[in-house]
């Protein structure tokens, strides 16, 4: 049902503004070309999908699965190639989650390292993502009494 009224946006929005008010990003981002996000009832910031997350939303996940066997080796490494700014790890189950700061050209260098240096230095597997729009409301809504923005707990619950 969501996407077919998505469907029904795109078909008839040619030529027209609409208004659409949402709490969901991911709709916000399907169907919209300019967003705005409001806090205390004014908007907070009004841009693209893609000018929202540059400004709002600057970290990147850096997801590793670890051969158990060495795992120091692993931490070791992943913590001499990430950027030297604020970064923060989350365990889970078999995966560790970095979520840290970068510039593209540390991003380039971040791939390189993984790709050429990461089985030697007990990493099975390892993926790099950006956050969403909906890390970006987060971090435009967040107020000065929540929490550091930091780990997954904060992250769904602000």
């Amino acid at each position: 049902m969501r996407r077919q009224i998505w469907n029904i946006i795109h078909k008839i929005k040619k030529d027209r503004a609409i208004i659409l008010s949402t709490h969901s990003m991911d709709e916000a981002q399907v169907c919209c070309q300019k967003i705005g996000i409001m806090k205390n009832g004014s908007f907070a910031t009004i841009g693209t999908p893609l000018e929202i997350c540059q400004l709002y939303a600057k970290r990147y996940n850096l997801t590793v699965k670890i051969d158990e066997t060495n795992r120091q080796m692993a931490e070791q490494f992943i913590a001499s190639i990430l950027p030297v700014i604020k970064w923060h790890r989350q365990i889970f189950r078999n995966r560790d989650r970095y979520q840290f700061e970068a510039a593209s050209t540390e991003i380039a260098h971040l791939f390189e390292a993984l790709k050429s240096d990461s089985f030697s230095n007990s990493i099975v597997s390892w993926e790099i993502g950006g956050y969403s729009l909906q890390d970006a409301f987060y971090n435009i809504n967040a107020t000065e009494t929540d929490q550091d923005y930091e780990t997954a707990e904060n992250r769904y619950t602000l």
